[in-house]
């Protein structure tokens, strides 16, 4: 079974993916990579990808509807929510889905550490350290995504040891006359730190433009739009100071040393697909609080 196949059989609605490419803004004739995005017949955006070759970010666009098909194949089973610990944590923080074991279990530790880091920052007040634009290493397409928005971003980065490994939380905040769009990212040191961060950033820009209406010719799914993650973004996308405030408020310079409360691996049935759960001790889950905590 094709993996476009699996998605079909969780996604009666799922239409079609559609793959254009990133043009630079400034010479529309240099391209700098690909966005993928997955279609409900109703032409709602479900889910997407973004990276500089075309077939990862198809990749990436169908491991995102795979993760969101088998999150709620889990948490609609009262045993198996409580297994993954779903009855806690009731969203797809610290969850991945993907293609290779072992890098598919690396990916949720990191997802795991980037939410307990996350909500430590903001929550809890422990400082980042902010990333002076001239040591960073971008890619073109990073470059061209910073240049979309119009006041630039900011960079922050800390590294943490956690399962005997050297991990890197990095974030990138968007800026525009009234709003901040947040990305980050959490990897090893060998791998890109940054891209990812400023993909997020800019898929969250370009979601709270269509939520304005301010692109017509796309929607997104009721799902995408009620949750959480969603209502913050729209929020902060008009509400630049008080993100800004609450970043402000991070004092405390001794952070805590990040601890595992579990990790497993959900057995998906199909071959060659695979999903992680890893979550830490000790923080609060992003489906707490209201639209106002700057935590996606």
């Amino acid at each position: 079974m094709s993996l476009l196949d699996i998605v079909k059989s969780d996604f009666s609605d799922f239409d079609r993916i559609d793959v254009f490419p990133i043009l630079a803004q400034k010479d529309q004739s240099f391209q700098v990579g690909w966005n993928a995005i997955a279609y409900f017949k109703s032409n709602f955006a479900i889910s997407g990808g973004t990276h500089k070759t075309k077939e990862v970010a198809i990749r990436i666009a169908i491991a995102e509807l795979l993760e969101r098909a088998y999150f709620k194949k889990i948490i609609n089973d009262k045993d198996l929510a409580s297994e993954f610990m779903f009855d806690r944590f009731p969203t797809t923080c610290g969850m991945a889905c993907g293609f290779e074991n072992d890098k598919t279990k690396l990916r949720a530790v990191a997802e795991g550490l980037e939410r307990w880091v996350w909500s430590k920052w903001i929550d809890e007040g422990y400082l980042m350290d902010s990333m002076p634009f001239n040591e960073l290493n971008l890619t073109p397409l990073s470059k061209e995504l910073l240049a979309r928005f119009e006041e630039g971003g900011q960079f922050y980065q800390k590294k943490f040891m956690f399962l005997n490994q050297e991990f890197y939380f990095s974030v990138f905040l968007g800026v525009t006359e009234n709003g901040i769009f947040a990305g980050s990212r959490v990897a090893l040191k060998e791998d890109e730190l940054w891209e990812h961060a400023l993909i997020e950033a800019y898929r969250n820009y370009s979601n709270y433009l269509i939520s304005a209406n301010e692109q017509p010719n796309v929607s997104l799914s009721s799902e995408i739009q009620k949750s959480i993650v969603a209502q913050r973004v729209f929020y902060f996308g008009s509400n630049k100071n008080e993100a800004i405030k609450q970043i402000k408020n991070a004092t405390k310079k001794d952070w805590p040393i990040p601890q595992l409360d579990f990790i497993k691996e959900f057995n998906t049935g199909q071959e060659g697909v695979f999903i992680w759960r890893c979550i830490l001790q000790d923080w609060m889950g992003w489906h707490l609080g209201d639209e106002k905590r700057f935590v996606y």
